[in-house]
């Protein structure tokens, strides 16, 4: 996916009568403020694809774990009717697994992309373990893709915040706009791609924008 220049990219931004109708959905959707994130950028272009999960936590019975995957079925079913409804097209996941004695996962996911063709994309991006593919799917900056894929889980839990970075996020309200983790060697750049979207939910969804920096 090309990249613009994020602090431009909301010039030549148009958006069409059924986008807006889409987008004004998403605003009024019960899901978290990154889920409807996520859901708006993907409506402006931003994104090839994104998903949508509820649970996908321990469980202490397998009963439990089974009553959480029905209510994520019901919390995202007006996901799904927006999508039948648009353009988009998904795929919903049923996750259950039994991960250790009396430890149980449970979850509910809709995977949801712009076309038939991105979202085969996508199963095939997962199922080789493509992370690099995955992460431009989902429209974050190729250095941080590139970054975090060079990087273990232990060794991502163990590295310091930046600090410089966290001081601009907190001064422009840029956190809640931030969804993937910064390189400590491009941030400054992934920053302006952030700024480009913290831009484009202003202007084209401003329920949302005063919903995230009300968060923050």
């Amino acid at each position: 996916m090309e990249s613009k220049s994020p602090s431009k990219s909301h010039e030549a931004q148009s958006i069409t009568p059924e986008q807006k109708k889409q987008i004004l959905k998403i605003e009024k959707l019960k899901i978290n403020f990154q889920d409807k994130l996520s859901l708006v950028l993907l409506i402006l272009g931003k994104k090839q694809a994104t998903d949508i999960g509820y649970g996908f936590m321990a469980y202490p019975t397998s009963d439990k774990a089974q009553i959480e995957i029905e209510k994520g079925k019901t919390a995202l079913q007006p996901t799904i009717d927006l999508c039948n409804e648009s353009s988009m097209v998904f795929e919903s996941e049923t996750v259950f697994e039994e991960i250790q004695e009396r430890k149980f996962i449970g979850g509910f996911k809709v995977l949801i992309a712009k076309s038939v063709e991105i979202l085969n994309e996508f199963r095939e991006a997962e199922k080789k373990s493509d992370n690099f593919k995955i992460g431009k799917l989902y429209g974050y900056p190729e250095t941080a893709i590139t970054w975090f894929n060079n990087k273990s889980k232990q060794e991502l839990m163990e590295l310091p915040k930046i600090i410089e970075a966290e001081r601009v996020l907190d001064k422009e309200d840029l956190r809640g706009f931030l969804e993937f983790r910064l390189s400590p060697n491009h941030w400054k750049e992934e920053l302006e791609f952030v700024r480009g979207n913290k831009e484009l939910v202003k202007i084209y969804s401003p329920n949302l924008y005063a919903e995230i920096v009300t968060m923050h």
